[in-house]
């Protein structure tokens, strides 16, 4: 083997090498995302400021569907008896309070439908959810991480922050 080869042998072997050496994450296979994942963080991806989630979050992935299910901390508890003691009016504004904040921020969130992968994107498609604006619409996650127990999922949402959630394995 000449110089020239062997020079040739190690440019190739380094340049298919590289995206290992880099730490190239493997596409992401639907099966691996299966499963109940609960989220831990938020990350801000602007100031990149991490905030612990406030409140329990699970996303569930079947074969082809998904549910969303949260509740932050402090939400608002009226007792049976003093809520049948409402007014109809009152009864709205209660089940309205136990939802939203006076800001419009969703203090319980739930939402459901289809999902597929593809490539690194998971694409959640609603066909239920208390936020109905999103009814129908392709939600995009790209997904950053994915391992047994981590799943990091990048979001840009169509008003607001670009964000990262931090999900762990529950089941």
């Amino acid at each position: 083997m000449t110089r020239t080869h062997r020079i040739l042998a190690v440019s190739c072997a380094a340049f298919f090498a590289t995206p290992m050496l880099l730490g190239a994450q493997k596409a992401p296979k639907a099966a691996d995302l299966r499963g109940t994942w609960q989220v831990v963080s938020f990350k801000n991806l602007k100031t990149g400021t991490v905030m612990p989630r406030n409140g329990t979050e699970w996303m569930q992935l079947s074969k082809s569907h998904f549910t969303v299910v949260g509740m932050d901390n402090g939400r608002p508890f009226v007792s049976e008896a003093k809520y049948d003691s409402l007014s109809a009016a009152d009864k709205i504004k209660t089940d309205h309070d136990r939802i939203f904040k006076d800001n419009g921020d969703q203090i319980f969130v739930a939402r459901g439908g289809t999902w597929k992968l593809v490539g690194n994107e998971l694409h959640e498609m609603p066909v239920m959810a208390i936020y109905s604006s999103i009814i129908g619409t392709d939600q995009v996650l790209k997904i950053i991480k994915l391992d047994k127990q981590t799943l990091v999922l990048q979001r840009t949402p169509r008003s607001g922050t670009p964000y990262e959630a931090t999900y762990r394995r529950v089941d």
